[in-house]
């Protein structure tokens, strides 16, 4: 799984002329930095921090209902911000989809950083998507997954498809073992059977 550092800013980064003001992206993700999840945080004066914690183990409770509870697990028990101190060009980029439109921005931002105090911002690449087909498409999917649940909750599901799909699901899981079984088997018969 590919990682990154999530990079939260109070900065006033620019911001292209085609969006308006409203739109202030403030969660951005990078590659350029530890690559471990790690949280940095760009104040309003451009200086960057980054997130530190302590964490101490705490073992499982083996008696525990959930299993997930019987496993030992770190525990955060302190958590601060931290001055970095880095010198670097770094990229930072965000995908926002907006709820009410259908137009989505990805922006990508080139950020230098001297003794982790920002000193120039610029923007790299910035694109709108039209997304009205992909929302109008979800929108169909939601409904139609709804208009399935609801047909589940009837009677004729209960009482006639859902016992009739069971029956065609016997039949054809028997079809399906039947076949895996010749598959299997067919090469030894032959062998047997051929002079």
């Amino acid at each position: 799984m590919p990682m990154y550092d999530i990079v939260l800013t109070d900065y006033n980064l620019p911001l292209p002329a085609e969006i308006s003001e409203d739109f202030k992206p403030i969660e951005f993700q990078t590659k350029d930095l530890d690559n471990t999840f790690t949280k940095y945080k760009l104040d309003k004066d451009g200086q960057l921090w980054y997130e530190t914690c302590t964490r101490i183990y705490v073992e499982g409770d083996i008696n525990a209902k959930n299993p997930l509870d019987r496993i030992g697990q770190f525990r955060s028990v302190d958590t601060r911000w931290e001055h970095s101190s880095i010198t670097d060009t770094i990229r930072i980029y965000n995908n926002t989809v907006i709820e009410d439109s259908y137009i989505d921005y990805i922006i990508e931002y080139k950020l230098t950083f001297v003794d982790g105090v920002i000193t120039l911002a610029e923007i790299i690449n910035f694109e709108t998507i039209d997304t009205e087909n992909l929302k109008l498409e979800q929108s169909k999917f939601d409904s139609d997954i709804i208009k399935r649940i609801n047909f589940e909750k009837t009677n004729l599901y209960k009482f006639l498809v859902k016992p009739y799909n069971s029956i065609i699901k016997f039949i054809c899981n028997g079809l399906y073992k039947f076949s895996s079984f010749l598959h299997k088997n067919v090469w030894k018969w032959e062998r047997k059977f051929t002079i």
